[in-house]
């Protein structure tokens, strides 16, 4: 017995030593990694948290039943080089991208279409709502008009006899000057789009719309009716 457990032992050191074994083990790894920044960059608000849990699942790894030390060297030698090449090549250019974005500066002006798009294309991309179209509520006042926007309907259906449907507040609620036709107040800030002390997603992009001044050209005369507010694509 003691011969074969020998023997076991010297042809495991010959194949951890050889070529083959450290490719594969290369290959394994980077797949794993590569499989882990993947899950993390789904969720950018929780990318911290997901790539550290993601690479700590990934890298377990018992060494109770070895009795090679070398492999333990080899693997974390391994590893962090391909963590570092992944983590310099997808993650700087994913932040990157995120970053470019968000820090683009407000556009001079913009209409109420525009705005309406840029919600739209958050629905789109995260797919947060199952309506087939947005609403748009246009209303005006001695001072300013209101800009009202859902993702979806204005109302939740009640199936009860015994109570009527609920009304929901609108996702983007933006109060407009008559006179300047800028955006004065932002109403409903979505909390769960904030990312440290800032806000991202088209709630940055409104923000920074109030501070650069935008201006909102057709807002006296839009007609919530004639705006397209389809958020499904239909062949």
């Amino acid at each position: 017995m003691q011969e074969l457990k020998d023997k076991m032992n010297t042809m495991a050191c010959q194949y951890i030593d050889s070529p083959e074994f450290e490719k594969h083990l290369e290959k394994t790894i980077q797949g794993t990694i590569n499989s882990s920044v993947e899950n993390c960059f789904r969720s950018y608000g929780d990318i911290a948290k997901n790539l550290e849990k993601a690479i700590q699942d990934k890298m377990k790894i018992d060494f109770s039943q070895v009795e090679i030390p070398e492999l333990t060297t080899m693997v974390i030698k391994i590893a962090q080089a391909k963590i570092a090449e992944v983590l310099n090549e997808q993650a700087a250019q994913k932040l990157g991208n995120i970053l470019s974005e968000t820090l683009a500066p407000a556009p001079k002006e913009i209409t109420v279409q525009e705005i309406v798009d840029l919600i739209i294309a958050d629905i789109q991309e995260n797919g947060d709502v199952e309506a087939d179209h947005a609403t748009v509520k246009i209303e005006t006042s001695d001072y300013g008009v209101d800009l009202k926007i859902w993702k979806g309907e204005t109302t939740r259906k009640s199936y009860s006899s015994y109570s009527s449907d609920t009304k929901l507040s609108p996702d983007v609620d933006l109060y407009i000057h008559k006179d300047s036709k800028k955006i004065r107040i932002i109403r409903n800030l979505d909390e769960r789009r904030t990312f440290g002390t800032c806000i991202y997603g088209y709630e940055a992009k409104l923000y920074l719309m109030f501070c650069a001044g935008t201006i909102v050209t057709d807002i006296l005369e839009c007609d919530a009716d004639d705006l397209n507010t389809s958020i499904r694509e239909y062949d």
